[in-house]
C-alpha cells in the first residue's frame, strides 16, 4: 500500500464539496448562473495552483 497523501484527501474533499455546491446552485438558478458558478470555481482553483507552482518553482 502506498504512503498516505494528504494532498489527495484534500483534493477529494474540495472536489466533493464543490460538486455539491454547484448542484444546489444549479437547482436554484438557470444555466447561466450555473456557468458563472463553474467559471468562479475554475478561476479560484487555477489561481491557487498557479500560486503554489510559482512558490515552489
Amino acid at each position: 500500500m502506498k504512503r498516505f497523501s494528504p494532498w489527495l484527501w484534500i483534493g477529494g474533499i474540495v472536489g466533493v464539496l464543490t460538486m455539491g455546491a454547484l448542484r444546489f446552485l444549479g437547482k436554484s438558478t438557470d444555466i447561466f448562473g450555473l456557468l458563472a458558478g463553474m467559471a468562479v470555481v475554475i478561476a479560484v482553483l487555477a489561481f491557487l495552483v498557479i500560486r503554489y507552482v510559482n512558490r515552489n518553482w
